[in-house]
């Protein structure tokens, strides 16, 4: 496995040089496919692709396997950095990016490998209800601005299925998070998930061990989904005044405690706000759902219930702008929380 580093800027251009050459992963039926330029050096085995930048330097490393393999992908891949004496024992930066049209789970560890400074991006994408993808980038910042064009295209060409390829960003090459266009101002919203539980029932069983919360989907949709998973994705995220804006939202993770009837009990409190794009709240909202639902045990995917959330936001008389849509999720038993954000772009 390799990597590298990622950077936050807006890039002039996406376009993947003539001399390039797609990969599909696996081939048949695949869980991803990316373009990688030609005078890279390319070697595929198992479930990854290993790939080197055309100056020996920058690595860029994919993989994937089932939901359930997701920790081991990051322990083969750091266990390949630690031997290259690149130090992950300090606290990354965690932020949620959009990679092939899906919000994809950065850590981002500037470092030092031996004696000299590195930056080590880990990416988790979801590639399907039951596949993830895990993409490593590992070089100096100077060696990733080298490469600022190759590896931003090569990230812009990743799709997974049913998905259109990340929007323009240069984050890879070092630079900060990208403040892109986002969805802003007063709304309305609409919740679905589960059944509410009802008051009287008493758990039977200790909570279960909380799985790791995340945040699978938060996109920019059509249409309100009437289901788990029936969303279609907006291609932009650009809106007129006037025009709404629907958010599908799918969170996992909660702490599940078991009740009577074989059904499991859980509860998330989600608040939303609404930003500048250097961190100014505009307008914010607690609690657009705070309640505890309850699933049949029989009837969850991966171990988790189907939860999904949709919110609906009516932009008026907000200048024309770039803004940033953020929702925290908290688990109703216990203390923790994530965070994930889109932007979006109000029209003139």
């Amino acid at each position: 496995m390799k990597c590298g580093l990622l950077t936050f800027a807006l890039l002039a251009s996406f376009a993947i040089p003539a001399d390039a050459k797609d990969y599909a992963l696996p081939v048949k039926s695949p869980a991803v496919t990316l373009t990688l330029p030609d005078n890279w050096n390319v070697s595929a085995e198992g479930n990854e692709i290993n790939s080197v930048a055309s100056d020996g330097y920058l690595v860029f490393n994919i993989a994937y396997g089932d939901r359930s393999d997701v920790e081991t992908l990051l322990k083969d891949s750091k266990a390949y950095l630690k031997k290259a004496k690149v130090n992950l024992n300090i606290k990354p930066v965690a932020v949620t990016l959009d990679v092939a049209g899906s919000p994809a789970r950065v850590q981002r560890y500037v470092t030092t490998a031996g004696s000299e400074k590195t930056i080590v991006d880990f990416v988790t994408v979801d590639a399907s209800r039951d596949r993830i993808v895990l993409i490593t980038i590992w070089g100096t910042k100077d060696e990733r601005e080298a490469n600022e064009a190759a590896l931003s295209a090569v990230m812009g060409s990743i799709k997974v299925p049913a998905d259109t390829g990340s929007a323009k960003s240069s984050f890879w090459s070092g630079g900060a998070a990208p403040v892109a266009e986002a969805p802003k101002t007063v709304a309305s919203d609409k919740i679905a998930a589960a059944e509410k539980a009802p008051a009287s029932e008493a758990p039977v069983a200790p909570a279960q061990a909380p799985t790791p919360l995340r945040v699978p989907r938060n996109l920019f949709v059509t249409e309100k989904a009437d289901g788990f998973g029936s969303y279609t994705t907006r291609a932009s995220n650009t809106f007129g005044k006037n025009e709404r804006i629907l958010t599908y939202l799918e969170a996992t993770g909660a702490t599940l405690v078991p009740v009577e009837g074989g059904k499991l009990r859980f509860g998330y409190a989600i608040d939303v706000d609404v930003r500048s794009p250097q961190g100014e709240i505009l307008w914010g909202k607690k609690g657009v759902i705070d309640q505890d639902l309850v699933v049949d045990a029989s009837d969850l995917l991966n171990g988790q219930p189907k939860f999904f959330m949709n919110y609906d936001l009516a932009v008026s008389d907000i200048p024309a702008g770039t803004y940033v849509l953020g929702f925290s999720a908290r688990d109703k038993r216990s203390d923790r929380s994530i965070s994930t954000e889109q932007t979006f772009v109000v029209s003139p």
